[in-house]
């Protein structure tokens, strides 16, 4: 009996330890986002940056000692190894998405796939804004949603949200969909101060790759 609850106290603690330090290595995203649900702008999570490698190896050893301990079936095993890496990883998964990945996804204004269209255009044009104050995935996630909900449903607008620079550039092929007025202002709803640092016009789609933005 007392080995039994010891086994259920290291499974639980190894359990909670695996996903409270997945949590800490993604939590400018994770917890980042439910802040913004809350209408919550950035709240510094950033700082724990520099000790990613750190969660990531404290999500590894916890999660080995769970699931060695564990008498849970190999399926729910795997479910909850899926649903830790998840977690640990979602920083990744968020920059991905609002570098333009993920495009299978549907914006918040419920348009068909951002890029789309872009792929059927030869000629785009493109607006990028500096915004200063953005300080980690689950910002620029927050900008990206405000700026694609300000365009009508349908439209082929496309938005590049780049945490490394600090911009948010938007393409299109209706010069009509990016006026400054519009994209500053949706920027402003996340949160957000923003300036234009950059216009192209009439601009071939190869020469805006987003390996350039």
């Amino acid at each position: 009996m007392a080995q039994g609850g010891r086994r259920f106290r290291m499974e639980s603690l190894s359990l909670w330890g695996s996903i409270t330090s997945a949590v800490l290595s993604s939590s400018c995203c994770v917890v980042q986002l439910v802040l913004n649900a809350l209408s919550v702008s950035c709240a510094g999570f950033k700082v724990l940056t520099p000790h990613k490698s750190l969660f990531w190896a404290a999500t590894s050893l916890f999660g080995w000692i769970w699931f060695t301990k564990t008498n849970r079936s190999l399926r729910g095993r795997g479910a909850i190894v899926l649903v830790v890496a998840c977690l640990a990883l979602s920083e990744e998964f968020l920059e991905h998405y609002n570098k333009g990945g993920l495009e299978s996804l549907r914006n918040v204004s419920g348009s068909p796939r951002e890029g789309s269209h872009l792929e059927e255009s030869k000629h785009v044009v493109a607006v990028t804004f500096k915004v200063p104050q953005m300080g980690c995935q689950g910002c620029a996630t927050k900008i990206k949603h405000e700026v694609m909900a300000s365009f009508p449903a349908g439209s082929d607008a496309m938005c590049i949200a780049d945490l490394k620079s600090k911009t948010v550039t938007v393409q299109s092929k209706d010069k009509t969909l990016l006026e400054g007025a519009r994209i500053s202002a949706a920027i402003s709803r996340a949160g957000y101060f923003s300036h234009i640092v950059k216009s192209v016009k009439d601009t071939r789609e190869d020469k805006i790759s987003k390996s350039e933005l």
